[in-house]
């Protein structure tokens, strides 16, 4: 019922409660109080009238003179009967009220009647109460009228309550209300205390908290008090003190943590480039041998240089890109796709070694052909790897790809991609490990098959960046079924690029500024753009100087050199106002170094290993522009 309420309201319903009930305490004892006090007072007041019938008996007066002395006792106020009878017969001889006397106290009128089998008239004087009433009950001697003999009297002394009651009961009232203001008094000053020590230092520590929720910048609570509520606020200042310590070495590490993210980033990009460099001579040159006469055993050889460094080009693209991820440095580029045709483009790379195998690659399209807003590369990526792996995993029998895009409503899309194999499968245990990075299903798939480990791992955290889901279904010895899930948008078809919807022109005899400072990698840049005519320069410093000397139809510039980079180099032809198209060439594929070409000014981006025929295609796009 109180689940509600603040600590405040708490305290003063509690404290109302006791108020009310010391309240009724108060009246409950009043009350009491005033019954003894009214009987105590009667009793009082009988004990002083009859010490002077005591007085009287312990001399044996007459019964004449009891009479007298019944009769001043009479004129008290405060008595309302006081009668004088005959033991044996029950007469009275006298009274305050002149009608009873020669009546009898067995008449069946007299209320007091009943009271006279109690009595006892050898023991001391009896007190009763009787109907609100102090009766007084004694038996005594007194010399007869005649004066020859004792005879037995009984006295009856009755207090009138009622003046009493009221003197009583107006004192009560005093008392009571004078008690009660006491407590209201103390009652109030207890809120007060409470509030003022209690609730309202409570209240400044809770809104302390709150501000710091709210402004993320929590602070101390000031209250020089040494009592619990000193105590809880000590309590809390220390917490903060702790927290802002912990938050303090936590902005350290992540500090640390970010440097040396981006040293691993840095230290990827060298790695990345130191790699690459070598990878172009090896694959450039094998692509120049290719243009060559050989016999068949040379071509042979040529073949296996080639594939060898194509594999390690794709070994070293997967561990930059799984570095990428777990540094969260991935950064996802949509643009509007048309899923049968993406679909189309992938499985047509893999028929010719689906052939070699006796696999059979089916392809089951959607019948939705709404275009859609997809990262192309990674998708592409996503259904590279797996039918890769479908393929690889299955000795003979088919491979199928499927895709379906399914509206769900309000221009949003589901795209589910199905690939099945009859290959090897997998069994539970395998599965649990399937997207561990450099985890294979066991050590002789890794002699079998080859791999590093790392392209499922890739798949389902490339599926997860982009909030989608991959399931596997696996028998060992039965094939596989991968199942990856991808919400997305609706898409705006792409508008006809005019420029682009025209056949590149060739062309021939560019002048060609070629920037790099490895003789290899001009040598085999030179050899793929013989129909042009190529200036080389050995570093940025150079390419600088010779942009300000000589036009240029396009100029191909390294991003890694010493004495001065691509990059500032390109910065300081732009100053001199050059308009000369600038493609980088670069051993590094991040996605941040080629936002730093364009920001430096370049127009294009190439990855190194070069390939003859995505270079030329960039010289004929770039050196057609006005």
């Amino acid at each position: 019922m109180t689940e509600g309420l603040t600590l405040g309201k708490r305290i003063t319903l509690l404290l109302s409660i006791i108020y009310i009930t010391v309240l009724a305490g108060l009246v409950l004892f009043n009350k009491h109080n005033a019954t003894q006090l009214s009987k105590a007072m009667m009793k009082h007041e009988a004990e002083l009238i009859i010490e002077s019938i005591v007085v009287a008996t312990a001399n044996r007066i007459s019964i004449a003179n009891f009479k007298r002395v019944t009769s001043a006792i009479g004129a008290n106020d405060a008595v309302d009967h006081v009668l004088i009878a005959k033991a044996d017969s029950g007469v009275i001889l006298a009274s305050n009220q002149a009608e009873l006397i020669g009546e009898s106290f067995t008449s069946s009128h007299f209320r007091f009647s009943q009271l006279l089998d109690n009595l006892n008239f050898n023991q001391a004087p009896d007190y009763f109460y009787f109907d609100n009433q102090l009766i007084y009950l004694a038996s005594f001697e007194a010399v007869s009228e005649d004066r020859r003999s004792l005879e037995d009297l009984i006295f009856i002394l009755v207090i009138n309550t009622k003046q009493l009651g009221n003197y009583i009961a107006l004192s009560n009232q005093y008392i009571f209300f004078a008690a009660l203001f006491g407590f209201s008094i103390t009652m109030a000053m207890s809120i007060y205390v409470i509030r003022s020590q209690a609730i309202v230092p409570l209240y400044q520590l809770l809104n302390s908290i709150r501000a710091g929720i709210k402004s993320r910048k929590p602070k101390k609570v000031s209250v020089q008090r040494s009592d619990e509520i000193g105590e809880l606020v000590n309590a809390y200042n220390d917490l903060l003190d702790n927290l802002l310590s912990k938050q303090a070495e936590l902005k350290k590490e992540t500090e640390k943590s970010q440097l040396a993210a981006q040293a691993k980033s840095d230290f990827l990009a060298v790695m990345s480039h130191e790699i690459r460099t070598p990878l172009n001579g090896v694959l450039g040159t094998a692509t120049l041998l290719a243009k060559t006469s050989m016999t068949e055993q040379q071509q042979q050889q040529l073949d296996v240089i080639t594939s060898s460094g194509q594999q390690l080009l794709a070994t070293i693209n997967d561990i930059l890109d799984i570095s990428k991820i777990e540094a969260g440095k991935l950064v996802l580029h949509p643009v509007a796709c048309e899923i049968n045709q993406m679909l189309k483009n992938v499985v047509d790379m893999f028929n010719a070694s689906a052939m070699e195998k006796d696999v059979s690659i089916i392809a089951n399209y959607t019948n939705q052909t709404s275009y859609v807003a997809l990262d192309d590369v990674r998708v592409k990526q996503v259904l590279i790897n797996l039918i890769s792996n479908a393929i690889k995993f299955t000795e003979q029998g088919t491979v199928s790809v499927s895709v379906e895009l399914t509206a769900t409503g309000q221009g949003k899309y589901l795209l589910t991609i199905t690939i099945v194999d009859t290959g090897i499968g997998l069994s539970e245990a395998q599965i649990d490990s399937l997207f561990t990075k450099f985890v294979q299903a066991d050590a002789s798939t890794t002699r079998k098959y080859g791999g590093t480990g790392l392209g499922l791992a890739i798949c389902n955290a490339l599926v997860k960046q982009m909030n989608g889901a991959i399931e596997v279904a696996s028998k060992l010895g039965q094939g596989s079924r991968f199942v990856v899930t991808l919400p997305c948008d609706e898409a705006e078809k792409p508008k006809l690029n005019l420029d682009a919807a025209h056949t590149i022109e060739k062309v021939v005899n560019a002048a060609i500024l070629l920037v790099d400072d490895v003789p290899l990698n001009q040598h085999i840049a030179k050899a793929m753009l013989a129909e042009h005519t190529v200036t080389t320069a050995n570093n940025g410093l150079e390419a600088v100087a010779k942009a300000k000397e000589h036009q240029f139809d396009i100029i191909l510039m390294d991003c890694l050199m010493p004495e001065l980079d691509g990059f500032d180099a390109t910065k300081q032809i732009r100053e001199f106002d050059i308009n000369t198209p600038i493609i980088a060439l670069t051993a590094s594929n991040q996605s941040e170094t080629k936002d730093k070409c364009l920001a430096a000014g370049m127009n294009d981006f190439l990855s190194k290993p070069l390939v003859e025929k995505d270079l030329l295609n960039m010289i004929n796009q770039w050196a057609n522009r006005p």
